[in-house]
């Protein structure tokens, strides 16, 4: 028995040797799919940013339940769309769409 798992421990060494984590097709796919992710979310932060930034600008503080909806638009499309509306719009309901 103990020689089995000896075989079975040996063949998983062989088989690993050659493995990079650090090289990994897999490994550098995630890492890819992760800084996507980050990407996306990034953009989405600094087109909120901006937003308030101008917004405040415009017309003060956003109350605090405008600024948590302008928080939950995870669309970047909207955002941009509001930056456009931004332009037009005399108050935060309008820039919201409210």
């Amino acid at each position: 028995m103990f020689a089995t798992l000896r075989a079975g421990e040996q063949r998983r060494q062989e088989a690993l040797q050659e493995w990079n984590v650090l090289t990994s097709p897999i490994v550098e796919k995630w890492k890819a799919e992760a800084a996507e992710v980050a990407a996306a979310a990034a953009n989405l932060n600094e087109a909120r940013r901006i937003l308030v930034l101008q917004g405040r600008e415009r017309w003060g503080e956003p109350p605090a339940g405008k600024l948590a909806a302008l928080e939950a638009v995870s669309d970047l499309t909207a955002l941009e769309q509001m930056a456009v509306r931004l332009l037009r719009a005399n108050t935060w309901d309008e820039l919201l769409g409210a």
